[in-house]
This record gives C-alpha cells, structure tokens and sequence, in this order.
C-alpha cells in the first residue's frame, strides 16, 4: 500500500512540475478557463468574492485563488514546489497568503483550525488521493457553518491508473454526502472535444505543427468568454459527446 501511494505521489509530482507553464505546456489553456470562472460565477451567486477565507486543495496555476478580491486571505495546497514559486509572484496582492507544498498522500492531515474557512476548493485533485475520505473529512472539519465548498472531477479516468487513483466520481461524491455536505449545485459540463496533445520540446515536425496548431486553438477558445464556451459545450453535448467532468457546489 505504501509503495502504491508514493508511486502515484512520485508520478503526479513529476507530472505537475511543469504542467502549469504555458511555455512548458500550452495543452487545455481554456479547460482552465472554463473551471476558474465556472467557480467564480457560482461563488458570485451563492457567496462573495470578497473578505472571505479560502483554501484552495491542489491549488496548481492559482487561478481559482486569483479571482478573490484583495481583502481575502488565501491559503493552498500543492505537491508541486514549481506552482508554488510561480503563484507567489502574483499572490501578495491578497490580505494574507499561505502556500504550503505538501504531499497529501503521505500527510492528509492539514492542520487547520475547525471553523476556519469560508470556501474551500478542490478541483481535480481527489481523485489523485488514496486517502480522498481523509481529505474530504479534513476538508469539512475547516468549513465554517454555511461555508462552501467546490469539488470538482472528471467522470472518466482518462490519464488511467498512473496518476489517478481507481476511484469514480460517484464514490467521491457519495463520501462527501456522507461527511455531511449538502449539494446546491451539480453540472457536468467540458463537452467539448479535446484539443490535440502538445509537445512543446518534441522535435518531430510533425508532432511541433500539431502543437502550435493546438496552442492557438487553445488560446483562442479561453478568449471567447465563459459565455461562449457553455454555448459550445451545449452544442457539443446536443451531438452526443460525453462530458468530461462534473463540478458539484455544497454546503456544510
């Protein structure tokens, strides 16, 4: 069992070193996009962006955090030391800022006091965990009273085994039930086909055509507008394609 978690652990911090870099890796710019203000919408909705508490689980390019208003104090966890030196240099805008590097397959315990948080994030980190229950157990333990949190998941395993856990999205969802949450919100949404893969450092012609074909195509769909984009995931489930992840809001 140990061996499988540092295994996975050894394989998603390899994997996310660099995944956040636009010149390392210009793959799903608006994949991003779509998740940073599909949350920020939702929050605007049901919260307020502004003099809040936040925890950001996995919090990888920082764009969730980025949408909080100054008066907030932000606090992240990443197994990536990159993400962290990257977020850093646009983070002192905030009230206060905590990031912390930490492999949460090793050390679930984070170590926040009860009632602490206003909102929580996690989005496409539980199914990276063995232990998911902990974090979700830890997670609610640090939500206020009428605190929310946004969990967010793909619906398939489409990286396999090597990074993500043998774990469904139901399975989450059913053991964050189980804690105590109250769901308000369920939309499964990203219908919209996947860009080619970029291979940034390849020096196949070929594969390098693909990949500035692929960033432009990426670049221009994360310009559009989150209005723009739920029209194109509308239409796109409208012709049978399958939507690839689920983003769930609840309430303690």
């Amino acid at each position: 069992m140990v061996m499988n978690m540092r295994s996975i652990s050894r394989n998603n911090k390899e994997f996310y070193e660099n995944f956040y870099s636009v010149v390392a890796n210009p793959l799903d710019l608006y994949e991003i996009y779509f998740r940073v203000t599909s949350v920020k919408r939702l929050t605007s909705i049901f919260s307020s962006l502004k003099e809040k508490k936040i925890l950001d689980i996995g919090f990888g390019s920082g764009g969730m955090l980025s949408i909080f208003d100054s008066s907030c104090e932000i606090y992240g966890i990443d197994i990536s030391k990159s993400s962290k030196e990257r977020f850093s240099k646009k983070s002192n805008k905030f009230k206060k800022t905590v990031l912390t590097v930490r492999d949460l397959n090793l050390k679930p315990e984070m170590d926040f006091p009860e009632n602490f948080f206003d909102i929580i994030i996690m989005s496409h980190i539980l199914e990276h965990l063995k232990n998911y229950k902990k974090i979700i157990e830890e997670a609610y333990k640090s939500l206020k009273k009428g605190g929310i949190a946004f969990i967010i998941l793909p619906i398939d395993q489409r990286e396999g085994t090597e990074l993500h856990e043998d774990v469904s999205a139901d399975k989450i969802l059913t053991e964050i039930e189980r804690v105590g949450f109250s769901t308000i919100y369920s939309e499964r949404n990203l219908s919209i086909p996947r860009l080619p893969l970029a291979y940034v450092s390849d020096k196949n012609a070929t594969k390098l055509i693909v990949s500035n074909i692929s960033l432009v195509l990426n670049f221009m769909l994360s310009r559009m507008g989150y209005d723009v984009l739920k029209v194109l995931d509308y239409f796109f489930a409208g012709m049978g394609i399958e939507p690839r992840q689920q983003i769930v809001m609840v309430k303690k």
